[in-house]
């Protein structure tokens, strides 16, 4: 009988710790999408950063959008600048409260590293990788991706201080931001008739799971271990 006690004892000390430690964080679901977008304006009003403006210059306002994966999981955030720039939003479930310490990251929400405006643009192609490299948009920066410039009405290349989803006119549609294999490279992209359009190139995808880099047009938007970038 004794032994039972004990035993039962010593179960319910470790339930309590289980608890102690994985029961308190915050998850994803524990909020709507409309309280997300809050936490993250409040966040983002607080927070003393230059979302990618030069000396001088700041956003004079922003929205925020959900953005999601091929299966249908919101995984990131769109941050769409006025009058420029934008960057991406990654979300995750917070770590335990009290072994928060162990993880590179501690928020919720985690800052791209690339923010996009007037000093790192982007510009529509197609992607072929038996194509010359793209001209690189930043001053000392050589590009890596090989493809055709989508051209103006004049020939000209074409340059976007905001988003593919804005730009295109489908800032207002769900939005998608699809993985390839490279960790740091995806495809913005909405549906239409059940299938997904690369907003970069224009063109209609196959519905994958995965996307080949060297053969869809991408976007770069990583993902940094370091609690520098959490929101």
């Amino acid at each position: 009988m004794k032994r039972i006690l004990t035993n039962i004892l010593a179960f319910l000390l470790l339930f309590c710790m289980g608890i102690t430690f994985t029961g308190c964080n915050k998850n994803i679901d524990d909020f709507s999408i409309e309280e997300h977008i809050q936490r993250i304006t409040e966040r983002i009003e607080k927070r003393d950063l230059k979302w990618g403006y030069p000396e001088g210059e700041t956003y004079q306002n922003f929205e925020v959008y959900p953005v999601y994966d091929a299966n249908e999981e919101l995984k990131y955030f769109l941050v769409e600048f006025e009058p420029y720039g934008f960057v991406f939003i990654y979300i995750k479930d917070e770590p335990p409260i009290l072994t928060s310490f162990l993880y590179a990251n501690k928020s919720m929400y985690v800052v791209s590293a690339d923010l996009y405006g007037k000093k790192n643009p982007w510009t529509p192609y197609t992607r072929d990788k038996n194509s010359p490299k793209l001209p690189s948009l930043i001053e000392g920066w050589e590009s890596t991706k090989k493809g055709d410039l989508i051209l103006d009405e004049n020939g000209e290349m074409i340059i976007y201080d905001k988003s593919p989803y804005f730009v295109t006119g489908n800032i207002d549609e769900k939005k998608y931001l699809l993985e390839t294999d490279c960790s740091y490279e995806f495809i913005c992209a909405v549906k239409k008739d059940g299938k997904f359009i690369n907003l970069i190139s224009g063109l209609y995808l196959d519905n994958l799971e995965n996307y080949n880099s060297e053969e869809e047009a991408t976007i770069v938007t990583r993902y940094i271990a370091d609690r520098r970038f959490d929101l």
